[in-house]
């Protein structure tokens, strides 16, 4: 739901009154959120109720331990050793969780004073099915495994769906199932929902009730939750609905920030939910100690760029809808469920079926499951598509719209907004343009022009003037895309298609008249892997510094297919394996794809685990070795991710090296009695690293998966691990995010606005070669003027950081494809 999708006076709206709407809206749309999930049975999902998991789950445990290893005999003991198989821990998550689910029904809100046995029986069925799934598991465990991860896959969330599937195979493959009966399920219900009184999380209210006609007596039992638990639910919602606002993009600039807590919304009312201007762990104050000039004037400089909706492309993107699906386009068209078989009949059972209607009926039901997951499937992506669309709608009449920023506690800077965004998707870039345009004047202007269209598409491995001359031999496609892009829709084959039709619409404009022709679409331009850019510069690594395009070259240096042949080398030197998976590999080929996000993701901490996950995840899985089955994913990935991580280190040898170096740093510092790390970034950004361990208890279930139950934190002891494991990726961003703000700021100075989304930058394409300098000399300035990993050395005395190379860094200024 988008709110208020047809203004009365569409464009005259203010921002003062644009952020009450937004107030009211999220306030609304929060308190609809939490009646909804009470009202289908799953309060559960509510943010209250993990409160109330971390006050009763546990303590009731600890009874039923007790009450399993007492031998006292009578009704309750029996109940009791009904559990005996069961963890204990597990049924006191699904007693509460159901009591919860149950009780807070909008028919009933804290009281069942009808019928309280449904309540008892719900919870007792409950822990029935756990018992059956536990059994099926220890029977068949290959099959239960493949049943759980199909039911996964297909996004299947019901409980009554996993249990009558479950009970579907276990009939099939002969699994016997004890029967407890409608009584034993009720009785071990009412022994979990007594034990949840004695905690004080429900009460029992006993009142005789007397029968006039046949002057009998009976016992009615009225179920409440106790006036503590109602309290904190509510206490819980009043926090959640007053803090969780529907953030949208603004009609006016927002105020600039003056200080991290002066500026931002208009109103009061929008402040409370984003005081500040650093999202970080509370220590505001510490920010007044330290020049936040550069941090808060880029801040400024961005949320004051005026942007237009891109009303085209919003067209462009409904017409498009109404006759095919893309990646984030969701087409009009009907998808009817898989007809059912002609002869199939009510009653009919697979044992009653010739082999070939069996056959057929094997096949239609795999069909209609494959079918409920792509509706499934759909119903996500949809909700995406009309947000974005309908946000776009919402403001496609305003001259002007800006977006509010914050930095998060690294210095990164984000946009607050909902539905359309300049760091979103595709499609929620493709609706944006800048709102004042500028014409391509200079041959300069007219090259990055055509360089961003070739790069949308994904020419970006060649020269800049190879890139603008794919443009100029396709010139009659672009304008065929431009013209019709439904009959012509060989753009949606575009590495980034939206954001290249978008282009191509403004491609057209310029060939058919230039003379009035402005550019209002951001030009970009990307870094080669930026954090391995930022290792490499802070070590003057000659190596690292070459493979992510630090120094001139005829070509962009591609990273990712360096790692790729130096992977392809090894196992071609290496003896062969006992599972032949170094035959596979070779014979299938090393491609950059491969390799890509083990790469990308060293500088943030991934690990040779992490590489054997992303083979599986990203290339295995996506169906890009055929040759591989699906049970030798995991073994070929373990292999190949010994030679991917050894390759990595070849190629780039100080980045492995800081980032070792900071992790040893980080267990020194913090088992040397600090808290936290600290450092000020070359933007004098202050960096607080905090990470504190916390009590956590992990309880499986094979009904409802697994539960995290987050104790209270102690504040006293940090997180070594955590510390460990975020610095590098920490320490980092936080360069990466000092060189945006710097450039943000000079480049203001010099009259650019600027699109950045951390390690990429754009700008109209008259200033993209001002921006190429910008970004060139900020960086080369920030790792002239400091020195990192000796400056955080010298903050905690640390051993000295790995050596420096010989790398000049002024090569910077003449390394075409360093942002390109």
């Amino acid at each position: 739901m988008i709110l208020n999708p047809t203004p009365t006076s569409a464009g005259t709206i203010s921002q003062v009154e644009l952020e009450m709407e937004m107030y009211s809206f999220g306030r609304a749309r929060t308190e609809r959120m939490m009646t909804r999930n009470e009202e289908g049975g799953r309060a559960d999902n509510n943010p209250y109720a993990k409160a109330i998991y971390r006050r009763f789950i546990l303590p009731m445990a600890e009874i039923i331990k007790d009450d399993m290893k007492a031998k006292r005999a009578g009704r309750r003991k029996a109940h009791v050793s009904l559990l005996e198989t069961l963890d204990p821990e597990a049924v006191a998550y699904l007693a509460v969780r159901n009591v919860l689910n149950a009780m807070l029904n909008p028919d009933h809100r804290g009281v069942i004073s009808y019928n309280s046995r449904s309540v008892c029986h719900t919870v007792g069925k409950a822990v029935y099915h756990e018992l059956l799934l536990g059994l099926f598991e220890t029977a068949s465990p290959e099959l239960f495994y493949t049943l759980v991860n199909d039911l996964g896959r297909r996004m299947s969330k019901s409980e009554r769906h996993r249990m009558t599937v479950f009970k579907m195979q276990a009939k099939a493959n002969g699994i016997p199932f004890p029967e407890w009966g409608p009584g034993g399920v009720t009785q071990v219900g009412s022994y979990l929902v007594d034990l949840l009184a004695n905690l004080g999380m429900v009460e029992l209210v006993y009142t005789t009730i007397t029968a006039a006609r046949r002057n009998a007596v009976r016992q009615s039992i009225e179920i409440r939750l106790t006036a503590e638990v109602l309290e904190l639910i509510d206490q819980i919602k009043g926090h959640v609905t007053e803090t969780t606002p529907y953030y949208l993009p603004c009609v006016e600039a927002p105020i600039n920030w003056t200080s991290v807590s002066e500026g931002g919304f208009h109103t009061t009312e929008m402040r409370r939910m984003q005081p500040y201007a650093v999202r970080s762990f509370g220590d505001w104050d510490e920010f007044n100690n330290h020049d936040m000039t550069v941090p808060l004037a880029a801040i400024n400089a961005l949320q004051n760029v005026p942007w237009q909706i891109n009303g085209r492309m919003l067209d462009a993107i409904r017409q498009v809808a109404r006759h095919f699906d893309m990646d984030e386009i969701l087409s009009h068209a009907e998808f009817p469920a898989p007809a059912k078989p002609d002869w199939l009949i009510g009653g009919m059972s697979v044992d009653t079926m010739s082999p070939s209607q069996a056959e057929e009926f094997i096949h239609w039901k795999r069909s209609k499951a494959e079918w409920f997951t792509q509706m499934k499937l759909r119903g996500t992506k949809y909700g995406r598509f009309y947000t974005a669309t309908s946000v776009a709608d919402r403001f496609r009449e305003f001259d002007r719209v800006y977006f509010m920023y914050f930095a998060d506690f690294r210095g990164r800077l984000y946009a607050q907004t909902s539905g359309v965004s300049p760091q979103g998707s595709d499609m929620q870039k493709a609706l944006l343009h800048f709102a004042d345009g500028k014409p391509l004047s200079t041959d300069s202007a007219v090259l990055w022009f055509k360089v961003h269209g070739a790069n949308k598409w994904g020419f970006d491995k060649d020269t800049l003037d190879n890139r603008a001359q794919w443009v100029t031999d396709r010139h009659q496609l672009i304008m065929g895309f431009a013209e019709d892009p439904v009959a012509n829709d060989g753009w949606t084959g575009a590495d980034c298609p939206l954001q290249f039709l978008a282009w191509c619409y403004e491609y057209r404009d310029w060939i058919m008249d230039p003379d009035t022709f402005v550019n209002r679409i951001p030009v970009g331009m990307d870094g080669s892997c930026n954090g391995l850019q930022n290792f490499s510069a802070m070590l003057r690594d000659e190596i690292g510094g070459k493979a992510t395009n630090l120094v001139p070259s005829e070509l962009p240096n591609d990273i990712y297919q360096m790692v790729a042949d130096e992977t392809l080398r090894m196992l071609q030197a290496a003896e062969e394996d006992e599972g032949g998976y170094r035959a596979k590999w070779i014979a299938h080929g090393i491609n950059r794809t491969l390799v890509k996000r083990s790469v990308m993701t060293l500088p943030y901490g991934s690990t040779r685990f992490s590489c054997s996950d992303f083979i599986v995840g990203d290339y295995l899985k996506a169906g890009k070795a055929l040759e591989f089955p699906k049970e030798e994913y995991g073994r070929a990935a373990q292999y190949l991710s010994h030679f991917v991580w050894d390759a990595i280190a070849v190629v780039v040898v100080k980045a492995r090296e800081a980032m070792e170096w900071l992790q040893a740093a980080a267990r020194q510092i913090i088992r040397g009695e600090h808290d936290e790390i600290r450092w000020i970034a070359p933007s004098g950004f202050p960096v607080t690293q905090r990470y504190q361990e916390q009590q956590g208890h992990r309880i499986r279930t094979n009904l409802c998966g697994n539960a995290f139950l987050r104790m209270n934190v102690d504040a006293d002891t940090p997180d070594v691990r955590r510390h460990r494991n975020g610095v590098a990726p920490n320490f980092v961003h936080s360069h990466d995010a000092a060189h945006l703000a710097l450039t943000v700021v000079k480049s203001a100075e010099q009259g650019l606005i600027l699109a950045a989304i951390h390690d990429d930058y754009g700008t109209h394409a008259a200033d993209a070669g001002t921006l190429y300098r910008v970004i060139r000399e900020e960086f080369i300035s920030m790792y002239e003027a400091h020195d990192p990993l000796a400056e955080l050395a010298a903050i905690y005395d640390l051993p000295t950081p790995p050596a420096r190379g010989n790398l000049d860094l002024n090569q910077v200024l003449s390394s075409t494809y360093f942002f390109a």
